[in-house]
Order: structure tokens, then C-alpha cells, then sequence
């Protein structure tokens, strides 16, 4: 069953990241999967069947702002990784010394 629903969203943060030349440079899946994650957090859920459903139900304004949603959720994603990967994997930080 979880197969016929999707968030709409996912696929325009994948997509997104798939032109953002920083993650491109990387190509380190994990990486790109941690900023998908943080991204998709900051957006609002938007269940769908099947993408066809979403070009009759969204209107051209909104799927602009949505478009600048997920730009900026990507670049937002983007920048707490980068200023974060110096964590741990369980998510707390590391201690620097001194």
C-alpha cells in the first residue's frame, strides 16, 4: 500500500538537488541523503497518488511557491550539513578540545 501514496515534494527536492553543483561535487550518497532529509523536514507534507494528480490540483502560482520552497529548503539543508558534518552519526556534536 505504501507504494501508491508519495510525498510531492520528494521528487522536487530530488530534482532540485540534482542541479545544485556543491552536492553534484561530492557525489557521496549519504551526503546527499542527509541534506533530501533535512530539506524534506522543512517542507509541508503533500501526498499524492500519482504525480499526473498534482498538475491538475496545483495551481501555476503555487507551484511556484512551492518552487522556492524547496530551493531555499535546499540551500538551508545545504548549509546545516556542511556546518554540521563534523558530528557524530547518532547526531550529537562532537567536543573540540582545549
Amino acid at each position: 500500500m505504501s507504494e501508491l501514496v508519495s510525498n510531492y515534494y520528494e521528487n522536487m527536492v530530488f530534482s532540485q538537488l540534482e542541479n545544485e553543483p556543491q552536492v553534484q561535487e561530492m557525489s557521496d550518497e549519504g551526503y546527499t541523503a542527509d541534506i533530501a532529509c533535512v530539506a524534506l523536514n522543512q517542507l509541508p507534507s503533500r501526498y499524492i497518488r500519482h504525480p499526473i494528480d498534482a498538475s491538475f490540483y496545483i495551481t501555476p502560482t503555487e507551484r511556484a511557491q512551492m518552487e522556492l520552497a524547496v530551493q531555499k529548503a535546499v540551500s538551508d539543508a545545504i548549509s546545516f550539513i556542511n556546518a554540521h558534518q563534523h558530528d557524530n552519526p547518532d547526531g550529537s556534536a562532537s567536543k573540540k578540545a582545549g
